[in-house]
């Protein structure tokens, strides 16, 4: 018997014991790993709303396979990126994750993944181009930099380089730009000489003249280009920048790795219209027909009641698809009740609950049903009773007596005889301790019932 079998019967049992249980169906379809590493493979397209992913839960007997939504964990989003970026993801599938990586400014172009935005970009022209002036930094024919901070840092660096190669017992602390504007720029050198700690001023002239790259464009190594070129991205850098983003509105399909599931089920749950955007859906119980309705005797309206199975979710860690069931009734005026499985909802018709035996209901009486009320307690003196006690001895222990004979056997033609008297000095032995246990029971006996009596 498989376990899908043994749940129905399991549910059939419940129906003819008339009390709730906890069955456990098996995990729907996708779901791998263990508790607290679950892990879901999507059989097919799911709509999901932020991270909270929807499609089939567990078989439920008379209700066919249910629904269920589960929380994506936060690796999900980096599996999704890097299935993408690999190219395991085909067709549709691929479609919708090129489009979600776009979103992020992730695209593929001359077959190499880049970035279109949101990275550093190249320094912008501003129309000119500039010329640090000294003699011995730049000897020969002029130096040109496409903007002014280049040109200072080119400088700064030679500053650093020079005072080095002059004071080789000097440790070089660092540098800085103090000034780098026309006409003039100054850099500073921090150093150190045993203990003396101090700096150096290198200063120098900046000049500037027109550029043959427009204001706006894009200086880089290849040239002045008017966009920023892409930078290109690697598969892992990918994953890394999409790992906090939100999934794409709908799960591409044909995804090959398990999801990491934060929330492992949320069975049977509420409609998206009806679940706030950033809100777990709520799970709704659900009731499944069992038989007719029933009309009910000397009611009007016409009353009808029908056996239902309510079927509502109480996970635990271990368990996260465990069902509370327990057989119910509902009555209503419909003759016709419920054909199909019917989710519990605001509007829902009630059901009642198996009848429980109240037992202060039927002995009002009983001790175990009376309302302790210390306020309305009298105090009343308790009554002394004189009880004589006595304690007369039996005389009916033996204090004498002779150990028995040895009892002997023929074997063989030989005899044998086997002492009886290792038995007797044993018995001997522990007579007084019989004797004090008995007159200790006794006691305690006679204590006993002197107390009932009092």
């Amino acid at each position: 018997m498989d376990r899908r079998s043994k749940l129905v019967a399991l549910a059939a049992l419940l129906l003819c014991a008339n009390a709730k249980a906890f069955v456990s169906p098996s995990p729907p379809p996708g779901f791998g790993g263990s508790p607290g590493s679950w892990t879901y493979t999507p059989p097919s397209p799911a709509e999901q709303l932020g991270k909270v992913i929807r499609g089939p839960g567990p078989m439920i007997p008379g209700a066919g396979a249910s629904s269920a939504a589960y929380r994506l964990g936060a690796g999900a989003s980096r599996v999704l990126a890097g299935a993408i970026a690999v190219g395991r993801v085909t067709g549709v599938g691929l479609a919708i994750g090129v489009a979600w990586l776009a979103y992020e400014c992730i695209e593929k172009k001359n077959g190499s993944w880049v970035l279109t935005c949101g990275f550093p970009t190249p320094p912008q022209s501003d129309g000119y181009q500039y010329r640090p002036v000294h003699n011995s930094f730049y000897p020969g024919a002029p130096v040109y930099f496409p903007s002014a901070s280049q040109a200072c840092d080119d400088f700064k660096g030679k500053a650093q380089a020079a005072f080095a190669g002059g004071n080789p017992t000097a440790t070089i602390q660092g540098s800085e730009v103090v000034t780098c504007a026309v006409p003039s720029m100054k850099v500073r050198v921090h150093w150190k000489i045993g203990t003396v700690v101090a700096y150096s001023d290198y200063g120098a002239e900046l000049y500037r003249s027109a550029s043959n790259c427009p204001v706006g464009w894009y200086i880089t190594p290849a040239g002045c280009v008017q966009a920023p070129p892409p930078q290109p991205i690697t598969t892992e850098e990918i994953e890394e920048r999409m790992a906090p983003k939100p999934l794409p509105q709908t799960l591409p399909p044909g995804v090959p790795y398990p999801l990491e599931i934060e929330l492992p089920s949320i069975w049977n749950p509420e409609p998206i219209e009806d679940t706030p955007p950033g809100v777990d859906p709520k799970s709704r119980p659900m009731r499944v027909p069992q038989g007719e309705p029933q009309a009910v005797p000397n009611t009007s309206p016409q009353q009808y009641r029908q056996p239902v199975t309510r079927w509502a979710h109480s996970p635990t860690q271990s368990d996260p698809w465990r069902m509370d069931v327990r057989p119910e009734e509902m009555t209503g005026t419909d003759p016709k009740g419920i054909e199909q499985p019917q989710s519990e909802t605001s509007g829902s018709p009630e059901g009642k609950k198996p009848e429980q035996f109240d037992l202060c209901a039927e002995h009002p009486d009983i001790i175990a049903c009376q309302v302790f009320k210390p306020d309305e307690l009298e105090a009343k003196p308790l009554a002394n009773k004189d009880v004589p006690l006595s304690l007369n001895p039996d005389g009916g222990f033996p204090s004498g007596g002779s150990c028995p004979q040895p009892k002997t056997v023929q074997l063989m033609g030989q005899t044998y005889a086997f002492s009886m008297q290792p038995l007797c000095d044993f018995a001997v032995g522990i007579k007084p301790l019989l004797i004090g246990f008995a007159w200790l029971s006794a006691a305690l006996v006679f204590l006993g019932v002197a107390r009932r009596e009092s």
